[in-house]
């Protein structure tokens, strides 16, 4: 599925949850992928196509979002600046700010399945609306 799709589906779900919003109200779209060490590129690069899809569906939609909300994408690095490797710690810190953000609708990561076994814990538990690539962690 692109990068487009999925960040349109994305902002479709805010209208299925039944966000009940005025117009200017903020969403947040949680990212956390390495954005630092030898998986970098990678990160940006996902970090690049939903920036690019929200600000095509921005363009599409005279700059509204779904609803009239506002959507805010709040990158987060889930790479320790130390090793530059993804840490498990790091990856704990950004579900739990996410889950702890009353604005945040959607965690969108991870790269690595182990980040993932560490976050969807985290997520699941809060009922937070969580969009990863596919990894070979069993779910």
């Amino acid at each position: 599925m692109s990068a487009k799709r999925i960040v349109v589906f994305l902002l479709l779900a805010v209208l299925v949850i039944g966000v009940s919003a005025q117009d200017g109200q903020t969403v947040k779209i949680y990212t956390s992928w390495p954005l630092t060490g030898g998986t970098q590129a990678i990160g940006q690069s996902m970090l690049n196509a939903v920036n690019l899809a929200l600000e095509h569906y921005l363009t599409d939609h005279d700059g509204m979002g779904p609803a009239g909300l506002t959507v805010e994408i709040v990158p987060l690095d889930d790479a320790s600046p130390t090793s530059g490797a993804w840490d498990g710690q790091i990856e704990a810190e950004n579900a739990q700010r996410c889950v702890n953000d009353p604005e945040c609708l959607v965690y969108m990561g991870t790269y690595n399945s182990g980040a993932a076994a560490v976050s969807m814990p985290i997520t699941n538990a809060a009922g937070a609306f969580r969009s990863a690539r596919p990894t070979p962690m069993p779910a």
